[in-house]
């Protein structure tokens, strides 16, 4: 008689959670790739590049906005999810910062956009772009994500994605109307942000207020290392296409857009397990070391393995895959693609040793650390690529890979370091 096999019940919770954000991540690249075909085809190369590069501009003020709440935000609510009073001061503290960083962020884009020409000739499509900061702000995802509540995070992104989606098939028929995009894919975000602040005020009665400075500049204080470190890491992502996307024509900015599209769903497929074991991992750090060294040992196997897997398989079919996704106009751009796809394998081991190990270890300052040394390679790299290769685009390409790489390898040593005693004195 076969025994039945027992999953406790904080794997139990990984395991909702890990599927709740499968389905979060699925709906987050499977919908906008199901209507990249169309859209590539619709607006063409041109068009699409100049949507993608106000994209790319405005993530620099989406990272402004989030500031490391994303990550940090999920520690404090998962280590006070039993205090409600302590839970709607941390969630007041960080929405009131979060507000005053949004508005600081539109004044900034209101001057840049009126300063120079290169934003002039499309200013609507960057002000309709913010509004993908308005329903981030909105959106308490952190906090779902701190009670371990994933399955409201996944419906209420499925919700703007599908809003997103569906309109882009009624509204947008000719190259004429790409200006609509950007206001489409806003609307669905700020639509789903209003929906979490219901459920925040409703199911969990957790009512926001305006709290004393003290408290803001505490939040400020939680935040920075985490922010320091994707905004340095913006540097060898977003910093690269935004340089490049003043340097090149729309249309190159189109295929390398195009092709970051595809990449980024094959580099990011392995997300949503991560963000499901990272507040296991937060409590298990605290109540057995010893076992979470191990399972973190075990994570980051199977990211090389299958991460090798299916980096090779795209580089093998790198043609069919533009053709199919984005038509064979994009193939322009194959290099690009073949490129990039390196990222396949490598982003995926770091994003599980920066977003899973080192927060649970509490290493986070190692980590700016490195982002920070990562952003100055990149940009001694880009500038050094951009003089002797004839394409700009490449030049992104090859310096975004290389950072990656190195930043990969030093977090790899760092955990070495940690797993032979080296450090763990300094972190307790």
């Amino acid at each position: 008689m076969s025994k039945r096999i027992k999953i406790g019940k904080d794997k139990t919770v990984v395991l909702k959670n890990a599927f709740s954000l499968t389905v979060m991540q699925a709906t987050n690249y499977l919908l906008p790739l199901a209507v990249l075909p169309y859209l590539a085809r619709v607006l063409g190369p041109e068009k699409y590049g100049v949507i993608f590069f106000a994209q790319v501009f405005i993530n620099y003020f989406m990272i402004l906005s989030d500031y490391g709440f994303n990550l940090i935000g999920v520690r404090q609510i998962a280590q006070n999810k039993d205090d409600k009073n302590k839970l709607e001061s941390i969630v007041s503290s960080i929405y009131n910062l979060r507000l005053i960083l949004g508005i600081l962020g539109f004044i900034i884009l209101f001057i840049i956009v009126n300063s120079f020409s290169r934003f002039q000739e499309d200013s609507l499509i960057y002000y309709f772009t913010y509004g993908m900061v308005i329903g981030n702000i909105l959106l308490p995802s952190w906090f779902f994500q701190g009670i371990e509540q994933m399955k409201y995070i996944a419906i209420l992104n499925f919700i703007s994605k599908l809003i997103f989606t569906l309109s882009i098939f009624f509204l947008i028929t000719e190259e004429q109307d790409y200006l609509y995009v950007p206001l489409l894919n806003s609307f669905g975000f700020i639509i789903s942000g209003l929906i979490g602040l219901w459920l925040l005020k409703n199911k969990y009665q957790i009512s926001l207020k305006i709290v004393p400075w003290l408290k803001i500049k505490e939040q400020l204080s939680n935040g920075f290392h985490v922010f320091i470190s994707n905004f340095s890491i913006s540097a060898y992502t977003t910093t690269n296409t935004f340089i490049l996307g003043n340097m090149v024509k729309d249309d190159i900015m189109g295929y390398y857009g195009g092709s970051e599209k595809i990449i980024q769903a094959f580099k990011f497929m392995f997300t949503p397990v991560y963000n499901a074991t990272y507040p296991y991992f937060a409590n298990l750090v605290s109540t057995n070391k010893k076992r979470a060294l191990k399972e973190f040992k075990i994570g980051l196997l199977g990211s090389i393995i299958i991460g090798a897997i299916v980096c090779g398989i795209s580089l093998y079919f790198a043609k069919e895959i533009i053709t199919l996704v984005l038509g064979s106009d994009y193939l322009a751009g194959i290099d690009i693609f073949m490129i990039l796809a390196i990222l396949i394998l490598l982003t995926p081991i770091s994003y599980f040793l920066f977003n899973v190990v080192f927060l649970s270890l509490s290493l986070e300052k190692y980590s700016m650390k490195i982002y920070i040394a990562g952003g100055v390679i990149n940009i001694t790299l880009l500038v050094s690529l951009l003089s002797f290769l004839d394409s700009p685009a490449i030049a992104a390409a090859v310096s975004n890979v290389l950072t990656q790489f190195f930043n990969l390898s030093a977090a790899l040593i760092v955990f070495y370091l940690y797993l032979k005693n080296k450090i763990r004195g300094l972190n307790g």
